[in-house]
């Protein structure tokens, strides 16, 4: 047996093991601070793309745990606070069991103007699902309304009928802007190459997306280059790689009592805000101690030299693992990964 080969299924071995449910990354619950932050700043608002929509460079992402799924309360506290702090762009999931629709609705009542709703497209019937959601919003349009390409194969077909559908009621006045998400880059290529799509979604961070260490932001991916061309907004999701990087964080003590190191989640958030390109980045927020968490990396932008150390070091563990750390449906986000020395 190879070296390198024994090395990898060494590796896969202990990193086949369950890590459980990712760490909440700031340790802390739902209580509203009582005194403001010193670091405090205005939040800052950026173009996505040529739409005309102004988003947060800090967005409220949708994916949630179950304690929040159960407890509407605990839920509104925390996008009142992400509200209070300047943030505007709520992306809200509606299947798989979130069933957030309702509950978003009411947490943002009377808030209707100031705010950037997010949607994507699950259901069979896309304009009666639309025409739900305009409902439940008690709104006229949606900001943001997205389909998913899911697989890598080439066949568009369903995603290309729910983009027709979107871009007839963006006619319509019914959606301010179309957009696409996809588990990979080649979903991407074909929507922007074939539509004219408004924006994109996509998994952009440290680990991923790797060539950004060496200070080259716009090599990583065909689609970045073709967005800027066209003007098209891109919108980051799995900022800290994904809930299996924050799992394997924790596991290699990275929230443990006794770490005293750089942040990695802070570090993560920094390290996208150095790209421009990026209008907002979506992280999954399910406390207030994670919103205040979040808030503080973008009132102290800077990448410093121990966060980038901390990155690089959080992601060479990793790939020792061969990708072993990601579950079955998530090794998708190995499709992403672009090798460096």
């Amino acid at each position: 047996m190879k070296r390198r080969d024994m090395i990898r299924k060494t590796a896969l071995g202990a990193a086949a093991v369950s890590f459980g449910a990712p760490a909440v990354h700031a340790q802390k619950g739902d209580e509203i601070p009582t005194k403001p932050n010193p670091l405090r700043r205005d939040m800052e608002y950026r173009p996505l793309g040529k739409t005309g929509i102004k988003v947060s460079r800090l967005g409220f992402g949708s994916h949630l745990l179950d304690y929040n799924k159960k407890d509407p309360v605990r839920r509104n506290r925390q996008i009142q606070e992400g509200y209070e702090n300047g943030m505007n762009l709520f992306d809200v999931y509606d299947h798989g069991g979130y069933k957030q629709f309702e509950p978003m609705s009411k947490s943002l009542a009377g808030k209707r103007q100031n705010v950037v709703i997010s949607l994507v497209s699950v259901e069979e019937e896309t304009r009666k699902e639309i025409e739900g959601a305009l409902r439940t919003f008690k709104t006229d349009y949606i900001d943001l309304y997205r389909v998913v390409y899911r697989d890598g194969n080439g066949d568009y077909e369903k995603g290309e009928k729910e983009l027709e559908i979107m871009l007839r009621m963006k006619d319509e006045g019914k959606i301010r802007a179309v957009g696409v998400v996809a588990h990979r880059e080649s979903g991407l290529l074909h929507a922007a190459q074939n539509y004219p799509i408004d924006y994109i979604m996509m998994p952009v961070n440290f680990h991923h997306n790797k060539a950004w260490f060496h200070d080259e932001a716009d090599k990583y991916s065909d689609v970045m280059p073709i967005c800027r061309e066209k003007q098209i907004g891109v919108l980051s999701i799995k900022p800290m790689a994904g809930d299996p990087m924050m799992a394997y964080a924790q596991h290699q003590g990275y929230f443990a009592p006794d770490y005293r190191g750089p942040s990695y989640p802070k570090a993560a958030l920094r390290h996208l805000w150095q790209n421009d390109d990026i209008s907002s980045v979506l992280p999954t927020i399910n406390s207030v101690g994670e919103l205040w968490d979040d808030l503080e990396a973008l009132w102290q932008p800077e990448l410093t030299k121990d966060d980038r150390n901390v990155l690089k070091k959080l992601s060479k563990r990793a790939d020792k693992t061969f990708g072993a750390y990601l579950p079955p449906h998530y090794k998708w986000m190995e499709d992403w990964r672009i090798r460096t020395a």
